[in-house]
């Protein structure tokens, strides 16, 4: 049964603002949940679980969600650097709180590569650094 005045209901404008970003606090080093976070910090220990999560691996995760890191490794160095900062960008681009991502800066190892960037997001800027094994 549908009321009389549907019509107001059905016909009002609905403006989409931004999704609250409250999570659970990790501490990653004594692997435990230490509290809850929200913006800047939220969105600093999101992009430390994209980027830990290697794509395709896990089925409760969408296929859109984590980075390729696994084929790299035996790659060549100057492609693997190449690489590393393409898959850094699309693995972080589906995240709408993230504006530009720049400053890429890499340091070869003898069996990795660290690689350190900047993230400019609605909340104001991060340094994020990652270790990449190649």
């Amino acid at each position: 049964m549908i009321p009389e005045d549907s019509k107001t209901v059905f016909n009002e404008t609905y403006s989409r603002g931004i999704v609250p970003s409250k999570t659970y606090a990790v501490d990653f080093e004594n692997k435990r949940i230490i509290g809850e976070n929200d913006n800047i910090y939220a969105l600093r220990d999101a992009i430390f679980k994209i980027l830990n999560t290697e794509r395709y691996i896990y089925d409760i995760y969408d296929w859109n969600y984590g980075v390729e890191f696994s084929d790299i490794i035996g790659m060549d160095r100057k492609l693997a650097t190449t690489e590393i900062e393409i898959r850094i960008r699309d693995a972080l681009s589906v995240d709408e709180r993230i504006e530009e991502i720049s400053d890429f800066e890499f340091v070869e190892h003898r069996n990795s590569i660290e690689v350190s960037f900047k993230v400019k997001s609605i909340w104001g800027d991060l340094k994020i650094f990652k270790e990449v094994s190649i």
